[in-house]
């Protein structure tokens, strides 16, 4: 609104210096009228830019507020949603972690699998499943993400999965890959196979 208004201004103003230099606008002493005619055409233009930029900053603020209110909806309902999930993956029965499909990095591990592998959620969330030992080597698990990714489903066959002790066990996987918080996640959810191949 200020830049129309300069624009505006700008073509009244060299109108003006033009006519003044022609000698057609003639200058003479201020009387009493003079300043009534500006303050009447000064005050309702005053009033009335003073309106416009209140009811537009009123309608701002009536849409940042219903935008406020929209955003703090869908973020009640994602907690919600990230809190039943969270929920669910903890009850989970069967050991399950979650880790950034990229490079493994581990973020959130179920009590049954802190209970089968030996470490805790603590031990391990923020360290790569390599690093730790989970996997005996950087190729394995790779081998087990491409193998992933070649079905999108339930790999058939075994892993090795290294416990805290050091022993290894053999494990099917399955693995789903979703989106939390704008990255790719994998959940893991491993069967213990080792006495079954013995």
């Amino acid at each position: 609104s200020a830049l129309l208004m300069t624009l505006m201004s700008i073509p009244v103003l060299v109108l003006m210096f033009g006519l003044d230099n022609a000698g057609l606008l003639a200058m003479r002493p201020r009387q009493a009228v003079d300043f009534f005619i500006a303050y009447l055409v000064i005050f309702p233009m005053a009033g009335y830019v003073a309106g416009y930029f209140g009811r537009s900053f009123r309608d701002q603020f009536d849409k940042l507020r219903e935008t406020r209110q929209l955003l703090q909806t869908r973020v009640d309902a994602l907690r919600y949603s990230e809190e039943r999930f969270s929920l669910l993956f903890r009850a989970n029965p069967v050991p399950s972690l979650m880790a950034r499909t990229a490079d493994g990095m581990i973020c959130e591990v179920n009590p049954a699998w802190e209970s089968a592998f030996g470490w805790t959620a603590e031990e391990v969330c923020g360290k790569t499943s390599v690093e730790i030992g989970f996997w005996p080597s950087a190729q394995a698990r790779q081998r087990c993400v491409d193998r992933y990714w070649q079905t999108c489903e339930m790999i058939a066959e075994p892993f090795e999965l290294g416990h805290k002790d050091g022993s290894l066990h053999t494990y099917f996987m399955s693995l789903t890959v979703t989106e939390v918080e704008g990255e790719q996640r994998t959940i893991a959810s491993m069967l213990d196979q080792t006495e079954r191949f013995r």
